[in-house]
């Protein structure tokens, strides 16, 4: 794949950190939730290998969309945001036409549409 142009990749590293911070604030918001079951059912290990499990997942994704950002795989990356609905709608349309096209084709989506914050 090619490399994206340098407009877009300095926009995408600006966006880094935002987006970033703003997958791990729903990271820890969704763990909370899941630590504080109060399920009779469920003892408090299995409770534990739950969230345990559920971090892992989480730091998966997080490593699927933010390690080793570079232009040759920015295209990628970004792909992984648009694919987890990690980008509002004002930060992708940031993005050239073309960029949020790539980035479209990649995920397989007609169409952007994030959840509302």
């Amino acid at each position: 794949m090619t490399s994206i142009p340098e407009p877009e990749w300095r926009k995408i590293r600006e966006m880094k950190p935002v987006v970033l911070d703003r997958v791990c604030k729903r990271i820890l918001r969704d763990l909370a939730a899941a630590s504080q079951t109060t399920d009779d059912a469920q003892n408090h290990h299995e409770q534990y290998l739950h969230v345990y499990k559920m971090l892992q997942d989480r730091d998966n994704d997080i490593a699927q969309g933010f390690d080793d950002l570079r232009r040759s795989n920015a295209y990628v990356l970004l792909a992984n945001w648009v694919g987890n609905q990690w980008l509002t709608l004002p930060e992708f349309n940031e993005l050239s036409r073309e960029t949020r096209a790539k980035a479209l084709v990649i995920c397989g989506l007609d169409e952007y549409t994030p959840p509302e914050a």
